[in-house]
């Protein structure tokens, strides 16, 4: 399969444009079947010619004598979408980034069997944040603190989920415990009322294992808008909305650290299959089905759409072609003719 994917120089300006193309041809090279090119106008001697984004090309540029697809992204006036709808005429397969958008361009008279959708590939490249937990008091030999709980629990939690933050003293064994468990933990032993005044900058939780009345520090982070994990008793019973959870005993506690684990990692797993090699698969996919004469139609990917009336879809793009050619008279009125050739084809 030859395949030539049209990005002009243009195109080449918008950075995000420019990393599908590079990824998506990087990904095919690995396919023994496809001979992959990419060059700035349509081939003649190829089978399938795929433009890198609608939106760029004149009505009517497609290549005669090959398969033509496109990846659609980003219809959102009126403009946009009478483009696409002549496009959609002459192009075999338009490839949309969602199954929402796809289901909106359906309803406004885009061809059904002409339409499917792929999520687009992620890198997987940046840092995951982890759940940084904060422990603004001190510890003493005597146990009083009752880190002893933490220590139980640990076992049980991911460190690529948590990290922790320690303002105290007395903390040395129980740090170096933690961090040999590959822990990330900041930890500093002297009291200072700077560092205090930022320490509740990147929490997302503080939490404290005492039974004794409370401690001023949980105060301090709800105070800082920090959500709290505290011992049911003293005056942790009065801080109200900044309570996240209460807890009596270590298994309770250890199953409020386990349900946001839970959800953190299912977080990371969301986007862990939008992968540029599935996005390749799915489009080696869509011109197969082209070359032999298949409608790219009912290839399923189990997005997410929303249902919304015609008549919203329709006025959102109106609304959006208004609100930014409203000091461009020309584009306004080409906006307005859209609006009628739009209504006139429905």
């Amino acid at each position: 399969m030859r395949v030539n994917i049209v990005f002009s120089e243009k195109l080449a300006q918008n950075w995000i444009m420019k990393k599908i193309v590079d990824a998506l041809t990087k990904e095919l090279n690995n396919y023994p079947d496809v001979c992959i090119t990419v060059s700035s106008t349509p081939v003649a001697n190829t089978d399938i010619n795929h433009y890198a984004h609608y939106h760029w090309y004149k009505h009517g540029d497609f290549q005669k004598g090959t398969k033509n697809t496109t990846y659609i992204t980003h219809v959102d006036e009126l403009g946009k979408f009478v483009g696409l709808l002549e496009e959609m005429r002459n192009c075999d397969a338009g490839i949309c980034m969602s199954h929402d958008h796809m289901n909106q361009l359906i309803q406004l008279g885009c061809p059904k069997d002409k339409l499917c959708c792929v999520r687009v590939g992620v890198d997987h490249i940046v840092q995951k944040r982890k759940i940084n937990i904060v422990f603004p008091f001190r510890n003493y030999p005597d146990g009083r603190k009752n880190i002893s709980v933490l220590l139980k629990i640990l076992p049980k939690l991911s460190p690529d989920v948590f990290a922790f933050k320690i303002m105290g003293s007395c903390w040395d064994s129980e740090v170096k415990i933690m961090r040999d468990m590959k822990f990330t933990v900041s930890y500093q032993p002297s009291f200072s009322i700077d560092a205090y005044k930022t320490f509740f900058c990147d929490a997302d939780y503080a939490l404290y294992f005492g039974w004794d009345e409370g401690a001023i520090g949980m105060v301090d982070a709800v105070d800082a808008g920090v959500p709290v994990i505290v011992t049911r008793q003293g005056y942790h019973l009065d801080l109200g909305e900044g309570i996240f959870e209460l807890y009596d005993t270590a298994e309770e506690l250890q199953n409020i650290l386990l349900n946001i684990q839970k959800k953190k990692i299912a977080m990371f797993q969301s986007v862990e299959n939008w992968t540029w090699k599935n996005f390749a698969d799915f489009h080696y996919r869509v011109w197969e089905k082209i070359m032999k004469k298949e409608s790219v139609g009912d290839i399923q990917t189990n997005q997410i759409f929303v249902e919304r009336p015609t008549s919203f879809v329709f006025f959102s793009l109106l609304r959006n072609s208004l609100i930014r050619n409203w000091k461009n008279c020309r584009k306004s009125v080409y906006c307005m003719k859209s609006m009628f050739n739009l209504l006139l084809r429905k």
